[in-house]
Formats: structure tokens, sequence, C-alpha cells
């Protein structure tokens, strides 16, 4: 699951309040603000305060069940925690339901609130792990609790949120799934419907309008609607209310990395990674992640060297716990390592033990690695000083030292990449031409379809310059199609929208 999809549910659904309430309406708020910030630990105590203090209030057991839901993310196979959630959600339904009992009119929204969304989330869980019939019970007791307060408050933003949610991804389900549904008598969706509500909650929803915001910006940057430019203004927007949210900034970060905007997911990754480790009471893995995005945004803004004291630094603060995060950081390594010539099998090896990366895991990335080497003829120590030089502003030594490289390997096409890139940069276009053309026609193999890309972006972008769009589109079009090209968001936003901007990569 993506950090943006983590964020929408991080960002959790708060009852409207009465003044007569009949059962107490818990403080929340320094909870949500501690999970918003990344104070997960101090998130789980003040939830655990409120579920011991207030003892029909369905907020306590609720916040409880999302806090362990954040952690499953990170250990989806950990039957315990998932077990604990569902235990947490299923009593929040349980004090739902007394509420919706009650003579308040105010509480027996307050219980179809709860009631729908944790009967929700449970069904969402149950059904990860194949418990289908009683997912189904969940999610048909749950819509009907979201349903009927729809019908009694029809200007409900909460509500809103929760059954626009539903309705998008009921509607997205794939057709074997669909036909599943009817079976078992699961309510339909509507993706349209969907939509137009979580646009309505992010517009008028006191409590929940940046949630909603959180949540389009995820389906903007799904598989359905691709539209990550959309996806980053709804981004941009929670974060003008949130302006001091590590976790919307990572999000930020992420989607900038992803549209090609390197400079600046850097920047902002690497400012809110200071603040991070400055701070106190931030969960370890935030961190993580926003040290990983760093390292990764200077390596593929072609400085290996820089990239490699970085992965360095942020595994001396914290190890990756799980054997996704462990893969992603010896990949990075992998390529950054690559690229500075550190790549021999005893250092590989020496990452994985590092990493406790176990040998079933490992072996496949020993394999890649091993061809990915021998793919490299130029020296890339040599290659990564010069350009660790232009990333430091010297740009006529970084030409001249990659010249010489070139005529020691003519056929290289990383070499003839980095020339094209920065002669272009240097606005020497007819120099820069026949390099990058050459590249974008050679480079087929996987581990060149990131420079295949960028060349093919890039000489969009300096056919675009001259006013011939149509053109340039075709180029968009081919680097939007390559097949492991890892910035296809950045060439899709092109085919999208004219942009002065010149490609990073």
């Amino acid at each position: 699951m993506s950090r943006i999809a983590l964020l929408s549910l991080v960002y959790v659904m708060l009852p409207a309040r009465a003044a007569a309430a009949v059962v107490t309406v818990p403080d929340v708020t320094p909870g949500i603000e501690a999970l918003r910030a990344g104070r997960f630990d101090a998130a789980r105590d003040a939830f655990a305060a409120i579920t011991a203090r207030d003892t029909q209030a369905p907020e306590g057991p609720f916040f409880q069940a999302f806090h362990l839901w954040w952690r499953l993310v990170d250990h989806p196979e950990d039957q315990a925690l998932r077990q604990a959630m569902e235990e947490r959600l299923s009593e929040s339904a349980r004090r739902a339901s007394l509420l919706m009992d009650t003579p308040d009119p105010a509480d027996r929204q307050r219980g179809e609130l709860f009631q729908g969304v944790s009967m929700m989330l449970d069904a969402q869980s149950q059904a990860s792990r194949g418990v289908r019939f009683g997912a189904a019970s969940l999610v048909r007791q749950g819509h009907k609790a979201l349903s009927h307060l729809l019908e009694t408050a029809p200007d409900s933003a909460d509500a809103m949120f929760a059954m626009g949610a539903y309705n998008y991804y009921a509607d997205r389900l794939p057709p074997i799934v669909k036909g599943i549904r009817f079976l078992l008598l699961i309510p339909g969706g509507d993706s349209v419907k969907g939509i137009a509500q979580l646009e309505q909650a992010a517009e008028k929803s006191r409590l929940f309008g940046a949630e909603s915001l959180m949540l389009l910006a995820h389906i903007y940057s799904g598989a359905y609607e691709v539209d990550y430019r959309r996806a980053l203004a709804y981004v941009d927007r929670a974060a003008a209310r949130y302006p001091g949210s590590p976790l919307i900034s990572l999000a930020r970060a992420d989607l900038l990395f992803k549209l090609g905007d390197l400079r600046e997911s850097m920047e902002l990754s690497g400012r809110t990674l200071g603040l991070v480790e400055r701070g106190a009471g931030y969960a370890i893995e935030l961190e993580r992640a926003l040290a990983f995005r760093d390292a990764e945004c200077r390596l593929k803004l072609n400085d290996p060297l820089d990239a490699m004291t970085r992965i360095d630094s942020g595994l001396q603060r914290s190890m990756p716990e799980t054997i996704e995060e462990k893969k992603r950081w010896l990949a990075l390594w992998v390529e950054s390592a690559r690229d500075t010539g550190g790549l021999s099998p005893d250092r590989l090896e020496t990452m994985i033990t590092r990493l406790g990366i176990p040998d079933v895991v490992a072996d496949p990335m020993r394999r890649r690695a091993a061809k990915v080497d021998a793919t490299r003829s130029a020296p890339a120590l040599a290659r990564a000083e010069a350009l660790h030089l232009l990333a430091s502003g010297n740009t006529p030594e970084a030409i001249r030292r990659l010249g010489s490289l070139r005529e020691h390997a003519p056929d290289d096409l990383r070499l003839r990449y980095d020339l094209g890139r920065i002669l272009q940069q240097e606005g020497r276009m007819a120099e820069a031409r026949p390099h990058l053309q050459a590249v974008a026609e050679l480079a087929r193999s996987a581990q060149t379809a990131d420079l295949a890309g960028w060349a093919l972006l890039r000489l969009g972008w300096e056919i675009e310059q001259e006013g011939r769009r149509g053109e340039a589109l075709a180029l968009y079009r081919r680097a939007a199609t390559l097949k492991q090209f890892t910035f296809q968001p950045a060439a899709l936003d092109r085919l999208a929208r004219p942009s002065p901007a010149q490609p990073e990569g």
C-alpha cells in the first residue's frame, strides 16, 4: 500500500459533537495530532487512556484499532496484530450500537458513524485473510448504518467522507469480485458519486477536509484515474492546512519523485528528515522512509557518491524491519554501488548480512546484481566522481572528464546519456542531441530503461520548446509506455500538460 493510501486512513473519522450527548464524547485531538505527526507511541497511549476512562465511548477502541492497523501496513504477516485490531474494531462497533439505542439524536448519529466505519474496516481485514462471508456480513451492516446516517443527516460531511470512499472502491472491484459481491448481497458502488462525495467533504467538512484530500490524492495516483499532478494538488492543499505534518510532507515528496520533480522532492524530504531527527517521539520508520526518499533522489539526480553516503547514514541510525523494506534498501544500495564501482561480490554479501536478508530472498538479487554489473564498461568510480563535480557546480571539469572517459568507452550508453543531458542543460542542443538520440534508440534492457525514458523526455522537451508539441507528444508517449521506466508518471504528466521545465533525471 502506498504512503498516500496510508495517510488517507491515518486521518480517521471523528464524530460531530453535541452539547447534550448522553455518553461523554472524549477529546481525541491529542492522539490524532500525535498520529498526524508520526508520534505513534504517544498516540497509542492517548487512545488507551480514552478507552479505559470513557468506558461507553466507541472512540477509544476505534483509534486503538487504527494504531494497530498502521503497524500492520509494515507487518501484514503478523496475525496477532491483526486479531488484536479486529477485536478493537468489534468493541468499537459494540459500543457504537449502544449509542444507536439512546434517545439523543446526536448520540444515535454518532453511533451510526462509528458502527459503520468500524465494521467496514473489520470487513477489510477479514477479507484479507479469506473470511469472505464474515466480511460480507460486516459490509452489509456497516453500509446500512452509514446509509441511514446520510438519510437523517444528508449534509453530514463525515458520512460523505466514509460513503465516498466506499462508493468509489466498491465500483472499482474487478468483474469477478463484483460477481462474488452480488452472490454475497454486498451493496454496489458508484465511483463518480464517490469522488463527488469526497470532493464535498474536502470542501465543507470541518473535521475531514484534509482526510478527504489525502484520499483523493491516493485515488488520482492509483491505477484507475492516473493523474499524478492532480493528486499532488490535493496533497498541497492538505499541506497548507497542516504545514507541520511530516507524514504529509513524506507523501508530497513521494509524489514529486514519481513526477520527476527530483530536486524539490530531495529538498523536502531532507528538510523534513532534519526536523524529525531533531525532534522527539517520532516513529523510527517515518525517519527511515524520509532518509530513503532523500537518498534515492540523490541517486536519480545522478550523484551516486552522495547517495551512498546517505544510505550508510540512514542505515546507521536504524535498520529496516520487514523483508520488503530490506529489499528496497538493498536494491537502492546495489544501484548506487554499481554506479560508484563498488558492487563487488564481497561488498554485496556484507550488505546482505548487514540487512539480515535470508538467502531465499537474497539469491535472486545476487543474480540480478551480477548481471547489472556486467553491463557497465566505463570506470564507474571515475564517472561518479565527474558527476559529483557536476552536482558541486564544476560543470566544465565534469564535461571534460566524461568526454575523456568516453574516448575509452565510446559505446557506453550511460556516458552518452550523461554527456547529452549535461550539454542540454548548458544550452548546447546540437551537441546534446546525438547522444540523447542514441540512448533513446539503443537502451532496451531493464537496466537501461530509465536512461531511455529520460532521453525521450529530454528530446521531447527540446522539440516542445521550438513549438512542435505534436512531435514532442510522440516521444512522451514512447516514454510513458516504456516498460520498467521508473518515471512513467512524469511522462504521462508531460503528455497531459505542456511544461517549460527541463526534465531533471
